[in-house]
């Protein structure tokens, strides 16, 4: 992380990989833009975050759930009932994950925003 947070990867053109989905197909990924987003929300930059890749900001909150969910099974020493766990949860985060990477690549107006900038 403290790579993320000294270095840009905008900046820095020849440290940081580039997506090899977009670089043998020309399509954006679910993952395309999330060096520069982690870069900003380090920076507490929400909006350019979001403007690089929407889904940083719902990824983030979730590995923050399952810390908090975690601290609290420490403390209390009972686990909580932790919806990340339920066996549906990978299933709907992979489908949101894969609308976002086709509604991210339809070149008209509303979803052109989705585009890492």
């Amino acid at each position: 992380m403290p790579l993320y947070f000294y270095a840009d990867p905008a900046d820095f053109d020849g440290w940081f990989p580039k997506c090899p989905v977009y670089q043998a197909t020309g399509i954006y990924c679910a993952g395309c833009g999330s060096q520069r987003a982690i870069h900003d929300l380090l920076h507490f930059r929400i909006v350019d975050s979001i403007s690089h890749n929407v889904l940083i900001i719902p990824a983030f909150l979730i590995i923050l759930y399952h810390y908090y969910q975690k601290f609290q099974e420490k403390r209390n020493g009972s686990p909580k009932p932790n919806f990340l766990y339920h066996p549906k949860a990978p299933m709907i985060i992979f489908v949101i994950i894969m609308v976002f990477m086709i509604l991210r690549n339809i070149p008209t107006a509303p979803f052109t925003y989705l585009n890492p900038v």
